[in-house]
């Protein structure tokens, strides 16, 4: 992730980069107070020391951005497959008549450019238009549900 950041707003800052930190120079910032020195860190020339809890929030910050990171694909083809099997069960009405398709040879296959495609939510909430007595009058007391 590159990103250009103007820094002239404030004069107290740290940007974290964790796809630029190695995993051992992570578990150094909790042994070395001048987290300036490290690459993975952005911050003022002269920052002052960190104090040891400052440094382990830095470092479970990082860690879990890390873990984020390298969970990112493994999630989006996971979700992509959720979401292409329950197309695929809606587009042949269920389990039993896809198994029977498959069988017959007629299996249904969804195609993500259609109308018919629905994402996860669609298939959660299979409402397809709003409720029609909503209006202007109505949206101040429906507030004051939530």
């Amino acid at each position: 992730m590159d990103f250009k950041c103007n820094k002239s707003f404030c004069s107290d800052y740290m940007l974290l980069k964790p796809e630029e930190a190695g995993l051992i120079d992570v578990f150094r910032i909790l042994f070395s107070d001048d987290i300036g020195k490290r690459k993975f860190i952005d911050c003022p020339e002269g920052k002052r020391p960190e104090p040891f809890k400052r440094r382990l929030l830095i470092f479970v910050s990082i860690l879990v951005q890390k873990l984020l990171l390298a969970v990112e694909k493994p999630m989006a083809w996971f979700g992509s497959l959720v979401e292409q099997w329950l197309n695929l069960l809606s587009s042949n009405g269920s389990l039993s008549s896809l198994i029977l398709n498959f069988v017959r040879g007629k299996v249904v296959y969804p195609d993500k450019t259609t109308m018919s495609f629905k994402s996860i939510i669609g298939h959660v909430d299979n409402r397809r238009e709003l409720d029609d007595k909503i209006n202007e009058e109505t949206k101040d007391t429906m507030l004051h549900f939530l």
